[in-house]
């Protein structure tokens, strides 16, 4: 086994024994801040509607189709089930 001497150590304690710390320089600019985009999105939420009808009417068809969900997707969810029963039986 061979050592070699980290001669960088020094200059690491002569830092940390002088307890001065490093100056993190910041990359945000002080600047005078406009709130005209946060309004806009306060404006645009304001005229999404609460309900979506597209939405709603494709759940609807979704909730009365004997086929959804796919029988891979339970497959899948059961598999993922079973696996964590397992693990946390352990």
């Amino acid at each position: 086994m061979e050592v070699h001497l980290n001669s960088n150590l020094d200059a690491v304690v002569r830092s940390a024994a002088s307890g001065s710390k490093p100056r993190v320089q910041s990359t945000q600019e002080p600047s005078d801040t406009s709130f005209a985009q946060t309004d806009s999105l306060n404006e645009a939420l304001k005229s999404t509607p609460d309900v979506r009808p597209k939405a709603v009417a494709r759940a609807r068809e979704l909730v009365a189709s004997p086929l959804y969900p796919p029988t891979e997707t339970i497959r899948q969810i059961s598999s993922l089930l079973a696996m964590n029963m397992e693990q946390s039986s352990n």
